[in-house]
């Protein structure tokens, strides 16, 4: 089961009490041919009885959609992508392109609008940790509610940028940029700690379990040192729309769980528009004097292989540093 497609369900009741009941059959049937695009058609061949009446018949499939078409600006053609990997599935719902008698037809925003490096990054980062976003939209939506099923399955979140559209993830990276005193405005810096006592120790995952005919199905996590603890508190319920799988379930249980240690203090600074070389999801490096994380300063001159610096760094034998 893949997401995006809305169903359709088509039902044709008659009760005619004609003489000449092949005539009348002529007249109700339409000879045209009839196309819907994007749409998921299920056909029913019933029996007309009793329990047909007054109610429509209670009717379950699974359908799947493959591929959904990305344009890719270095080729400048547009390529069928996996459907189910969260990334191209938050593309998806921003161009919404179709493919209509050969022809693409976008109903979204243009693509010149997303930044389709910023994706294929997301969504290369979600086909090597084996995420899948599973999940049929048959109900209307604003568009960033809908985004928000497959961003939570896949680590990431849409972002406005000016006129254009990009994403940035929570993923294993390279620092972009180090802030240090020479760049950060002075008596900017400041460091809030948060309170780590009543955090909880174990998550509860709730999800529509593909093993289990797609019921839904809760799953619980429990932190590395759950058994060490003094004081239990109660699970935090966390609900995944569109994963599918157990395994990827228990994944974002630890991923959460990981998030709630380690995550104890947030550090704010200020920096003028030219020493800023980085944007929103990056990971840089900060050094300040205040928590004495290093030294930091500015180069005054090189000269060949020597570099000279604006104030004495003290140094210690035997240990390596880098510049």
């Amino acid at each position: 089961m893949k997401y995006l497609l809305i169903p359709t369900l088509l039902l044709i009741t008659s009760s005619l009490a004609f003489a000449n009941k092949e005539e009348s059959i002529k007249n109700i049937i339409i000879y045209d041919d009839f196309t819907h695009p994007g749409k998921v058609l299920i056909g029913i061949k019933a029996l007309a009885t009793s329990q047909l009446s007054g109610s429509d018949p209670e009717v379950t499939w699974i359908q799947s959609r493959n591929t959904v078409y990305v344009f890719n600006p270095y080729i400048n053609a547009y390529e069928a992508k996996t459907a189910n990997n969260p990334a191209w599935a938050c593309y998806d719902l921003l161009h919404i392109a179709r493919k209509i008698s050969n022809e693409y037809v976008v109903f979204g925003q243009e693509h010149a609008r997303i930044d389709y490096d910023a994706f294929k990054a997301w969504a290369d980062k979600c086909t090597e940790k084996g995420f899948e976003f599973n999940y049929v939209y048959d109900s209307a939506n604003r568009l960033w509610d809908a985004l928000k099923y497959p961003e939570t399955v896949g680590r990431g979140k849409v972002v406005p940028q000016g006129t254009r559209f990009t994403c940035v993830c929570d993923y294993l990276g390279t620092p972009v940029q180090l802030f240090t005193v020479a760049n950060i405005k002075g008596n900017s810096f400041s460091e809030i700690f948060q309170s780590t006592e009543s955090r909880a120790n174990a998550v509860e995952i709730s999800f529509m379990n593909k093993e289990k005919d797609y019921e839904r199905d809760v799953i619980p996590v429990y932190s590395e040192d759950y058994d060490e603890q003094d004081t239990l508190t109660s699970p935090t319920q966390i609900e995944l729309m569109g994963c599918t799988s157990l395994q990827e379930a228990f994944k974002h249980g630890k991923y959460y769980l990981r998030c709630n240690k380690y995550v104890v203090r947030t550090v704010t600074i200020e920096a003028y528009a030219d020493a800023i070389a980085c944007t929103m999801g990056d990971i840089i490096l900060i050094q300040h004097d205040v928590p004495e994380w290093g030294e930091g300063g500015r180069i005054v001159d090189v000269n060949g292989q020597v570099i000279t610096l604006d104030k004495q760094i003290d140094s210690t034998s035997g240990k390596n540093y880098q510049l």
